[in-house]
């Protein structure tokens, strides 16, 4: 079955011309399934840096002919398994996409006058619609650093905005999940400003403040989990394992600051109180200790 074709299906696939449409047959099959992307991604560069590709006359074997199919996908899933707005692998091919041109000069050489999508642009639409899922700082954490500096900093402020908007726009609302997406949302962008290195650039003392915002945070967000099973993390795991490492930005910066250190602990012990089957609270007041 096409839907059943492996990695190594794709390069042999890729490699020659007349067998594309067989590849992309799974995709609508697959669509969801990210490992097709990547796979056809790698199968595709593999192919454009070979000699055979000079000589192929073949319009989808190049990246506008991947655009293209991308955006063929987006149609084709209307009204079949989710819109294609929320196809959360559409919009990381997309980002994928991005991040293999800016990353690869025989890839921006094959380009051929391809418009290329906004990096930031993209990654606001994706953050738009999947903000709010635990997953969306692991899937954003690649493309987010081939954003400048600067432009990485009013990024991430632009989105601690966004989120705090969704928090206030939810306060009276009484549905759990558009509450803990919102939290969610919050988060991502403390992780985010973390995984950017604008912690590090914080003075000791807006550390500290950050870490008691974080645990307010923290104890506004409880009540969400309450009827979470004591085997199940709880939403706001995030914020004391944050807060923790604020602190030990100061421990390393001042030397040794056992006022940080107890205090750090303290955050930790707390957070895992409340969420005993939490695996990185746990970890990390391990390595405190």
């Amino acid at each position: 079955s096409r839907a059943r074709l492996s990695r190594c299906d794709y390069y042999c696939c890729c490699c020659c011309c007349c067998c594309c449409s067989a590849v992309r047959g799974a995709f609508s099959f697959r669509a969801e399934n990210w490992s097709f992307w990547s796979g056809y991604m790698d199968a595709l560069t593999e192919f454009l840096a070979s000699e055979e590709s000079a000589s192929c006359e073949d319009e989808s074997l190049t990246l506008r002919g991947l655009q293209q199919f991308i955006g063929d996908i987006h149609e084709s899933l209307n009204g079949v398994s989710q819109p294609p707005a929320k196809s959360r692998n559409l919009h990381l091919a997309r980002l994928e996409l991005i991040k293999r041109v800016a990353s690869s000069n025989l890839l921006r050489e094959k380009c051929d006058g391809l418009v290329v999508p906004d990096l930031a642009e993209s990654l606001s639409s994706y953050i738009a619609v999947f903000g709010g899922k635990p997953s969306c700082f692991n899937d954003v954490r690649p493309y987010i650093t081939l954003l400048p500096d600067d432009v990485q900093e009013m990024f991430v402020v632009s989105i601690a905005e966004k989120g705090r908007e969704a928090t206030a726009a939810c306060k009276d609302e009484e549905s759990i999940s558009i509450k803990v997406c919102a939290l969610m949302r919050e988060c991502l962008s403390v992780q985010l400003a973390r995984y950017t290195g604008q912690h590090i650039r914080l003075s000791v003392e807006e550390r500290r403040l950050r870490v008691d915002s974080l645990m307010q945070q923290h104890a506004d967000g409880l009540p969400l989990g309450k009827d979470l099973l004591s085997t199940d993390v709880q939403y706001v795991d995030n914020l004391p394992l944050l807060a923790s490492h604020l602190l030990v930005d100061n421990i390393q910066e001042l030397g040794g600051s056992e006022v940080d250190l107890l205090h750090a602990i303290v955050v930790l012990e707390h957070g895992v109180s409340v969420s005993p089957s939490s695996p990185q609270l746990k970890l990390m007041l391990l390595k405190l200790y």
